[in-house]
């Protein structure tokens, strides 16, 4: 894939509402101080692990399920198979949720009315040339979503006043290191739940090309492996006109 279908097909996965919530749950927790501090880290460690798991996967086209399968055998690509499912559904089910209490709290009902409401409208929109179809469109929904969080942001203000209180929010005891403490190391371990994305990367990883990378080694791109001379061997002469 080029680098940008590449992009806009990862942050179709990157923009989910469920990492806004996490980030609001973690100030609201432990601090708006602590919660940007265990953000910082948490990019920062993150970013290095997917820097080497993309290098890794971009130069040997190794998706999840052959990497599982080199380390646990044949049984591991269904590991992989199995943990991608849970988290999928993890996620369809916390992202239908919002939308359903979303249409709860503008429209009225029950809360079971909406969830099957989600459930009928969204199924079919993973089924065949819809989903592919949809791989395309989240380049385009990425600046709806991007400046849908901006007019959240501008409507809390107008609904609730600005101020600058949200800055130095803060629990009204600091987390003991017993209960997983302090509060910016509490954010941290919280944000380590969403390192199972990494699996994603891996599996993106290895549909990008390699010149599109700036971290890749010269000498792995050049050198010829067996398998390369007996292809090359084996190819049909050209014809000339």
């Amino acid at each position: 894939m080029s680098r940008g279908s590449l992009s806009m097909a990862w942050y179709g996965v990157a923009s989910a509402m469920f990492y806004v919530y996490v980030g609001a749950a973690m100030a609201v927790a432990y601090g708006t101080a602590n919660a940007l501090i265990g953000l910082v880290l948490t990019i920062i460690v993150y970013g290095v692990i997917n820097a080497i798991l993309a290098k890794y996967a971009i130069n040997n086209r190794t998706t999840v399920a052959q990497f599982s399968r080199t380390i646990l055998g044949t049984a591991g690509s269904s590991i992989a198979t199995i943990i991608f499912a849970l988290i999928a559904i993890y996620y369809a089910v916390f992202e239908g949720s919002i939308v359903a209490y979303a249409f709860q709290t503008q429209f009225g009902g029950e809360m079971w009315v909406w969830s099957l409401v989600v459930v009928i409208y969204s199924t079919p929109l993973i089924i065949g040339g819809v989903r592919r179809f949809l791989d395309k469109l989240n380049g385009w929904l990425l600046p709806i979503y991007f400046f849908g969080l901006v007019a959240a942001v501008i409507w809390a203000g107008v609904q609730y006043g600005f101020s600058d209180t949200w800055l130095v929010q803060a629990p009204e005891m600091p987390v003991p290191l017993a209960m997983g403490g302090p509060g910016w190391l509490a954010t941290f371990v919280g944000y380590m739940g969403m390192w199972i994305l990494m699996m994603f990367t891996m599996d993106f990883a290895a549909l990008g090309r390699r010149k599109d990378t700036k971290f890749q080694d010269p000498s792995s791109q050049v050198r010829v492996k067996r398998s390369d001379r007996v292809r090359l061997v084996s190819m049909p002469p050209e014809k000339r006109d």
